[in-house]
């Protein structure tokens, strides 16, 4: 009786979670942008048939390479708050109370979102068969392929499970599963480096240990393995013994998942809903003048102290991450045994400063608005006694100073690298940079990534920005390629750029495309700023 009650539950539960998953309109413009994503690709494909040999093989190739990383990209924002959703909905301790079991809640809330994975692998299925008939493809291969993927969207579901079970909010378990998912993929490349630091302290044993763990898990790599799967041969198997790591792994992490569910939910549970920041209440109800004045300090403080984390964490990373930088050079150099130069420090600051500051970026233009809307503080904030714009303004310039701290790593690491590197040419080097046309392209390129960022994180709870930067960075170069060789092709085939009116094709490349798109971002900012002031009355209207 009781097993029969248990199983009712589970199923009910897993009947429930498959009926809101279909139900979002985000599943269906996902799975859309795939398959807009895979038809260019094969368009591309045809274009260039007729110049490579074994079109089949190319067009497979780049279509599982695109459905690993947007699988990839995709599962690691929808795993990971599998269980965290539930928790700041607070609508795990009304799931706890239907006598439902850790077990059957974990399975009831990873079966629905994988099966959303297989439908996005179903989605490129059609243009691999129809690879086949392009020739360099067999059907064995195009069913390892379809078989290695499914694999590894279990364990990559389980991976964000695990991880959503111990992580108290959403972005807490993106960032777990972001670092399971490298471990798994890239964890043969640190044990490679250390192979490597090791066997220059003469410790050729443990370096030999080292260098075959690395290859036992570069195999089991589903990131390094996948082209494995088209070089498979005809009446071959199609099982791979990465295929069973993927599964045992995903076995073990689900089983994680039970045993740590109650230890870490009973105490999430009974934290409750994070309190309200209330540092706006005493400014809604005041209609002076002065309050009016100081509604953009307030504004550009709120987000300076709960964004950026004010001052503290302002200098800590100010400090930290130029002296972290300098150490790891000191510590690879002294591992290998290679002088430390101004150019490797330089170097490794420019490195590191950059990729902080895109992230830095990313995180805090993402938040700003996020948090407003999804904390149901957005209505607050539309009552103060300015109009939208000028609200957003200062909550986003609040945000901005998040980046100053790598910009200024960046800046050390440029001084550093160029004075020394071009015996003090640096700064003429820097004037032809800011010289060319395709700089400010990319600078208005990450202004508009910025912008559709903010507009998404309005409707998506998490990965607002990471969408942004795939679309902006990814999808649309590829588009804008696929274009312009049309348009090379159509109206200067037979003429040359002559004929389009252009005497080199310098002046078309380097000057006149990236003015035009420049341009083109210039006017889509206006665009997406009306957008986005327009959504914020939308939301802070309901």
């Amino acid at each position: 009786m009781r097993s029969s009650t248990a199983a009712l539950r589970a199923t009910a539960f897993l009947t429930r979670s498959i009926r809101q998953e279909s139900r979002l309109f985000s599943h269906h413009l996902m799975r859309g942008a795939l398959a807009a994503l895979i038809l260019i690709l094969f368009l591309m494909q045809l274009a260039t048939a007729s110049l490579f040999g074994a079109a089949g093989y190319r067009l497979a190739s780049l279509i599982i390479s695109t459905s690993y990383w947007f699988l990839t990209l995709v599962g690691t924002l929808y795993f990971s708050v599998a269980i965290t959703e539930e928790k700041e909905e607070e609508t795990l301790p009304l799931l706890r109370m239907t006598g439902v079991t850790s077990a059957s809640l974990i399975t009831g809330k990873s079966l629905p979102r994988l099966a959303i994975a297989v439908l996005f692998l179903l989605v490129v299925a059609p243009f691999l068969v129809l690879s086949i008939t392009m020739g360099g493809l067999i059907i064995e291969q195009l069913l390892a392929c379809l078989a290695g993927m499914l694999c590894y969207a279990f364990l990559l579901c389980q991976l964000g499970v695990l991880a959503s079970t111990m992580a108290s909010t959403g972005r807490s378990a993106f960032v777990r599963t972001a670092v399971l998912w490298f471990f798994f993929e890239l964890g043969h490349l640190v044990l490679l480096l250390s192979a490597s630091g090791v066997s220059q302290q003469r410790l050729s044993g443990l370096a030999e240990a080292l260098s075959t763990a690395s290859a036992w898990m570069r195999d089991r790599s589903a990131l390094m393995s996948r082209e494995n799967y088209l070089v498979a041969d005809r009446g071959a198997s199609l099982w791979s013994p990465q295929m069973t790591f993927h599964l045992c792994a995903g076995c073990v992490c689900w089983l994680l998942s039970c045993l740590l569910f109650n230890p870490y939910n009973d105490r999430v549970v009974s934290l409750g809903s994070a309190a309200d920041r209330g540092i706006l209440a005493p400014l809604v109800f005041r209609r002076g003048r002065k309050s009016a004045r100081a509604v953009q300090p307030v504004l550009a403080w709120k987000s300076w102290r709960f964004i950026v984390g004010g001052l503290p964490w302002f200098l800590t990373r100010l400090v930290a991450m130029p002296v972290a930088s300098v150490l790891l050079v000191v510590l690879v150099g002294r591992i290998w045994n290679e002088p430390v130069t101004a150019e490797s420090i330089g170097g490794t600051l420019m490195a590191v400063g950059s990729v902080v500051f895109f992230i830095e970026l990313a995180r805090s233009a993402g938040r700003v608005l996020n948090d407003e809307v999804f904390q149901q503080t957005i209505s607050s904030l539309c009552m103060l006694p300015r109009s939208t714009g000028q609200l957003l303004l200062p909550l986003v310039a609040g945000a901005l100073p998040a980046g100053v701290p790598a910009a200024c790593c960046f800046a050390a690491g440029w001084l550093l690298f160029f004075l020394n590197s071009y015996e003090g040419s640096g700064f003429t080097n820097l004037l032809d940079v800011l010289d060319e046309a395709w700089f400010w392209l990319v600078a208005a390129w990450v202004i508009t990534t910025v912008h559709l960022g903010l507009l998404l994180s309005t409707w998506l709870r998490y990965g607002g920005m990471l969408i942004a930067t795939a679309l902006l960075w990814i999808a649309v170069p590829i588009m804008l390629q696929m274009l312009l060789f049309v348009l090379f092709v159509l109206l200067a085939g037979a003429a040359g750029l002559a004929g389009l009116g252009f005497a080199d094709e310098e002046t078309l490349l380097r000057y006149l495309l990236p003015i035009g798109l420049i341009f083109l971002n210039v006017v889509a900012w206006a665009g997406l700023q009306r957008l986005l002031v327009r959504r914020v009355q939308d939301v802070a209207g309901r």
